[in-house]
């Protein structure tokens, strides 16, 4: 791993990525659903804080995409 990036733990895959970018720039590398929650180390993230949220090396990250049906 080099400097300039960071290793996390999203959905229980390993990913590497940019060091130094928010949550909202890692976003489209992480998932591709337009409706989902997300959690960074069992930590709910409001949609309002993604541009602010610094990811760092060894973050466990969720993403919750709810499903329909019943």
């Amino acid at each position: 791993m080099s400097a300039t990036e960071i290793r996390v733990l999203c959905n229980g895959e390993h990913r590497r990525l940019a060091a130094g970018r928010t949550l909202a720039e890692h976003l489209p590398q992480l998932t591709q659903a337009c409706d989902f929650a997300v959690a960074i180390n069992a930590v709910f993230v409001p949609k309002s804080a993604y541009a602010e949220t610094r990811l760092v090396d060894g973050d466990r990250i969720e993403l919750v995409i709810p499903m329909q049906g019943g």
